[in-house]
C-alpha cells in the first residue's frame, strides 16, 4: 500500500500529540542542554551535597535525600508516561495507515 504525504498528516493530525508530550520531547529528548536540563542536575547535584555535609544533622540528611530522589523519581515517572503515551498516538496512527510500528518508523524517516 503506497501511503502518500497527505495521508500520513491527516492520519497524524486525527491523533495530535498533546501539550504535555510535545513540552517532554522539546525540552528533554533534545540533545543541547537547555534550563530545564540542567535546573534538575544542578537541583540534583545540590541536594546530594548538602545530604553529604548534612549527615550529623539527621533529620536535614533525610530531607535533601528526599528532595533529590523525589526530584528524579518525579521527572523518570513523567518521562516514562509521556513516552508510554506518545508510543500509545503512534501506534494509533500506524493502525489507521495499516502499517506495522516498523513501517511506520521507516514511512517517517
Amino acid at each position: 500500500m503506497n501511503i502518500t504525504k497527505e495521508m500520513l498528516e491527516k492520519a497524524e493530525n486525527k491523533y495530535p500529540a498533546n501539550n504535555f508530550i510535545k513540552f517532554w520531547f522539546d525540552k528533554f529528548s533534545t540533545d543541547k542542554w537547555n534550563a530545564y536540563k540542567i535546573t534538575l542536575v544542578l537541583m540534583f547535584i545540590i541536594f546530594n551535597v548538602l545530604a553529604a555535609f548534612l549527615k550529623q544533622f539527621s533529620i536535614l540528611y533525610y530531607v535533601s535525600l528526599f528532595l533529590a530522589n523525589g526530584t528524579l523519581a518525579l521527572v523518570v515517572t513523567y518521562g516514562f508516561i509521556m513516552v508510554t503515551w506518545n508510543n500509545i498516538r503512534i501506534g494509533k496512527i500506524a493502525k489507521e495507515l495499516g502499517l506495522s510500528l516498523n513501517e511506520y518508523n521507516d514511512l517517517v524517516n
